[in-house]
């Protein structure tokens, strides 16, 4: 909506009345006539032009907005475990990786076990030796 018009536009009455100070014509969502027509107070113009940007720009974002969604929506859920089924361990999997990890323990627990003691024996030497 504008107030500014040509010459050849036809220019329509306000609703309330089209002898109305520019105050009140003002009040009533009306354009003032600052020029000597022969209304002193008349609806806006539509503009066709304003209007079809308007609502190219609506309707651009509201599709940058329906395929935006959907992308957010997947990338934020493809990184879950709970749906996606891809991202879950696999139980077979995890069976043999639990055997081998306790197999590898059982096979190395000797070996670690006299590390761990040898450690021990050489904190106290360490600590017999600083002592004194």
């Amino acid at each position: 909506m504008r107030c500014d018009h040509l010459e050849k536009q036809i220019l329509i009455p306000c609703h309330v009345g089209e002898l109305l100070n520019v105050t009140e014509c003002l009040t009533n969502k009306c354009c003032p006539s600052e020029t000597s027509h022969d209304l002193k107070c008349y609806l806006p113009l539509v503009d066709r032009m304003q209007v079809m940007f308007r609502v190219l720009v609506f309707v651009a974002g509201g599709l940058f907005m329906l395929v935006c969604l959907p992308l957010c929506c997947c990338t934020c859920l493809h990184k879950s475990h709970c749906v996606n089924p891809l991202r879950r361990p696999n139980k077979k999997l995890l069976k043999i990786a639990l055997k081998k990890k306790a197999h590898r323990d059982e096979a190395y627990s000797p070996l670690l076990d006299g590390f761990k003691e040898d450690s021990k024996e050489h904190n106290k030497k360490k600590k017999r030796g600083t002592s004194s």
